[in-house]
């Protein structure tokens, strides 16, 4: 279902015009979920819908120019009524890795994503999971016999959505082969003077994979341990997030969760997901239908 679109107008609305001609690729998807949360009634809902523009084209000294632009319902919600740029970033790529320029992942942010598998709620008490370089510059290298790095700087995230004049930077360096692979990152915010750091590893086993992170903010530690594995279109994945907090709390889930490509871009999904009291004690069943192109 995606589409590759030439010279189409919106890109070149929204582009430079080095590369408004370039072939573009349009994508999105909306996503309706039914969820059960405990001692509440059963809600449905549609709590994302997102379209975007990418594309790239070589330019005239051999070097890759690209560009990502990704808008999303506003909120957590389409019923919201306000859309939000998700991302926007342009870039350059060669043998020497690739520069990005805009609002884009933190480099840190790969140190959880080693134990989320998750079809819903992955990462449920992740730290960083949220974490995006707002209008800053990230590096990513190539792969050097499955050794990488990444690094970015950038202006603070704040509570509304904006950037301010304050800057945030973090880092990782991973190490991948075919069986395991291993990612250490760190992190510091200059706004709020929250520094993180972690490292998070993957085990793979035929059609299955085993993955783990240990995160650290400021007082609040983060274990994660995950699993899933793959059934011809059937997905299996379980989750265990346990969170310590400078007090005496330590919020807790466990989750499961079941989903099925459907083939065309579709697919379905469960999950089940258990929250101690400390995480608010909101056990709560999802259901999803997610259509994508």
């Amino acid at each position: 279902m995606k589409k590759s679109i030439i010279a189409l107008a919106v890109a070149g609305a929204l582009t430079a015009p080095m590369i408004a001609q370039a072939d573009a690729t349009l994508f999105g998807g909306v996503r309706f979920e039914v969820v059960k949360v405990k001692n509440t009634k059963v809600i449905s809902t549609t709590p994302k819908a997102n379209i975007g523009v990418k594309g790239s084209e070589t330019m005239n000294n051999g070097l890759t120019a690209g560009y990502y632009i990704e808008y999303k319902s506003g909120g957590g919600s389409v019923t919201s009524g306000t859309v939000d740029l998700d991302k926007a970033n342009v870039y350059v790529a060669g043998d020497f890795g690739t520069v990005t320029f805009g609002k884009s992942d933190t480099s840190i942010k790969a140190v959880e994503g080693r134990a989320k598998f998750l079809a819903f709620s992955d990462g449920a008490l992740a730290i960083n999971s949220d974490n995006i370089n707002y209008g800053g510059i990230a590096y990513t290298s190539g792969d050097m016999n499955g050794l990488s790095f990444a690094a970015d700087v950038g202006n603070v995230r704040t509570s509304n959505d904006a950037a301010v004049s304050s800057s945030a930077y973090s880092f990782n360096v991973a190490y991948d082969t075919d069986v395991f692979g291993v990612t250490l990152g760190a992190g510091k915010n200059d706004e709020s003077g929250d520094s993180q750091v972690g490292i998070g590893a993957q085990f793979h086993y035929g059609a299955g994979t085993i993955g783990a992170s240990f995160s650290k903010e400021n007082t609040v530690k983060v274990i994660a341990l995950g699993a899933n594995y793959k059934v011809d279109q059937l997905t299996l994945a379980a989750e265990f997030n346990q969170q310590k907090n400078s007090g005496s709390t330590k919020p807790r889930t466990f989750g499961v969760s079941a989903s099925y490509d459907l083939g065309g871009n579709a697919y379905v999904a469960a999950e089940y997901l258990d929250r101690n009291s400390d995480a608010g004690d909101a056990d709560q069943l999802k259901l999803r239908y997610n259509v994508s192109f």
